[in-house]
């Protein structure tokens, strides 16, 4: 846990005493800094916490003074102000006390007795032992990563291994935008996946490497892009988790880098069966269809069209997410280079959900 005033209260060596309690009092403080400036915040950061021993504060300072100081501070984001009483004078002012409350600001005050330098290194303490308790743990998680990894489940147990770390839900959407219930570990209600697989879509469109975030039913959602630009071969989507800090954004990295080498190990075993697949339809175009269906026992025997994608939508990122397709999905599709073209052979029943893909992509095609 980050260091908190409210962590900090009871530390008996530090003998604090909590004037007002404010509106951060749970809030994480970064830094601890101690200054006596009429105007210190160009030297504060947000989450600072600020100790004073109010030397900047004159006999005649009035109550308007008081608020425009604590005014300044709230502005920059300071989390908390310790008063060291007895340096300058007795106590802690009731103008100072005042101007906290009405801002909301936590106010301590801090004895004589106890140096400045304590409370910024208890703080530094606090800070150093959360970050290696999160480094120990982002270890840990891309060790169970890796050993999902190499599992059964492969690439699936990495995913549900990933959302178990992170607290959240994965999802995985294939290059033509839909959902991939295998590989996803979680499940989405008919309306987020909607949302999800728009914005999937969107990504996958650009052909570009790249994220986005945003927000859905009130939880973050972050859409990474999975392969190099022009060949892209999905998109994961993660739900409700907070990627704040490195060791979090090790963890999804480490899972992400081992999903991208499963989807390239899947296009190149995909990539081997192309110049069969080519050889096949000239047999079919020759007239031995007997022998292309015993060699695809999957294509129906009757009923079936043949699409062809002309040369201008024959990029290489169409033709692996049609690979892709073909593989993985539960359509009854067969791909097959011919020329500069590229030749779709598959049941009528499934063409409305192909020329849905195609479609979404602008690509051209002659049925």
């Amino acid at each position: 846990m980050p260091p908190t005033v409210r962590r900090m209260l009871p530390e008996a060596s530090l003998q604090l005493t909590l004037l007002a309690e404010g509106l951060s009092l749970d809030r994480p403080i970064q830094w601890v800094h101690s200054s006596d400036l009429a105007d210190p915040t160009p030297f504060l950061g947000d989450g600072h916490m600020l100790l004073t021993t109010g030397t900047q504060f004159h006999d005649d300072a009035t109550q308007h003074d008081y608020d425009a100081y604590i005014d300044r501070l709230m502005k920059r984001g300071v989390v908390a102000l310790g008063f060291g009483t007895e340096v300058v004078r007795s106590g802690t002012p009731a103008e100072l006390f005042g101007a906290c409350l009405e801002a909301g600001l936590t106010l301590v005050e801090v004895p004589y007795l106890t140096p400045f330098i304590a409370i910024a290194r208890w703080a530094a303490d606090v800070i150093s032992h959360e970050a290696r308790e999160r480094d120990d743990w982002s270890l840990s998680a891309q060790r169970a990563i890796s050993l999902a990894a190499v599992g059964q489940r492969g690439l699936a147990g990495v995913l549900a291994v990933l959302a178990q770390q992170l607290g959240c839900r994965v999802a995985v959407f294939e290059p033509d935008g839909a959902f991939d219930a295998v590989l996803s570990p979680n499940s989405f209600g008919d309306n987020e996946l909607q949302v999800l697989s728009s914005e999937a879509v969107r990504l996958l469109r650009a052909q570009r490497r790249s994220a986005n975030s945003a927000i859905l039913n009130g939880q973050r959602v972050t859409l990474q892009t999975l392969g190099p630009g022009g060949r892209l071969s999905g998109v994961i989507a993660i739900v409700g988790a907070v990627i704040d800090d490195m060791a979090t954004k090790a963890v999804l990295t480490s899972a992400i880098a081992l999903a991208e080498i499963s989807f390239e190990e899947s296009r190149l075993r995909r990539g081997n069966l192309m110049p069969l697949h080519g050889e096949l339809l000239s047999l079919l175009l020759t007239g031995q269809s007997e022998v292309v269906l015993r060699a695809l026992p999957r294509l129906p025997r009757t009923d079936l069209r043949v699409v062809l994608c002309n040369s201008d939508s024959q990029s290489q990122w169409l033709i692996e997410a049609l690979e892709r397709r073909a593989t993985t999905s539960e359509a009854h599709l067969f791909l097959a280079p011919r020329a500069d073209n590229l030749v779709v052979l598959l049941p009528s029943a499934e063409w409305p959900s192909l020329k849905d893909f195609l479609g979404k992509y602008e690509v051209t095609t002659g049925v």
